[in-house]
């Protein structure tokens, strides 16, 4: 009996991975929408897109860097210097509608992040919205992802 509850505790442990850590959140600053990325040693941030979701629409914002520079935070809708623009059939954001920004670096899938810009508009001055859905401060944002990396 001891053996097979030894067993089972192994293979239960074998079958988890690490969740991924906190690399993405979303703020507002004047009315612009903001990703905020965290300063990860294992994550540099190479691609972006953002699009709406639960539509018919096949409009999106994406943006890429071949450098792997690191980037702590990009306004969606302006390419930061040393990236570039992949495809803008996407401009602006609309009330009432849930989009999602996804940020990919060489390695590791894709991090969500989704959002309405009533959840952005809801948070407080120095809160930010996590890949959870989670409204945290800035400060537990980068302590989080810095635990977490």
């Amino acid at each position: 009996m001891g053996a097979l509850l030894v067993f089972a505790a192994a293979a239960g442990l074998g079958g988890c991975t690490p969740a991924k850590p906190p690399v993405a959140a979303l703020r507002s600053i004047g009315g612009e929408t903001v990703l905020i990325l965290a300063d990860c040693p294992n994550f540099t941030a190479t691609r972006v897109s953002t699009y709406p979701i639960n539509t018919t629409s096949s409009s999106s914002w994406r943006i890429s860097q071949e450098t792997e520079e690191p980037i702590g935070e990009i306004t969606l809708f302006q390419v930061p210097s040393g990236w570039r623009l992949d495809e803008q059939t996407l401009g602006t954001f609309q009330p009432g509608q849930e989009y999602s920004v996804r940020v990919s670096d060489n390695a590791a899938g894709p991090t969500p992040v989704h959002f309405t810009l009533e959840k952005l508009a809801a948070l407080g001055p120095d809160e930010v919205l996590t890949s959870r859905g989670e409204a945290v401060t800035l400060s537990q944002f980068h302590e989080k992802a810095n635990r977490a990396c």
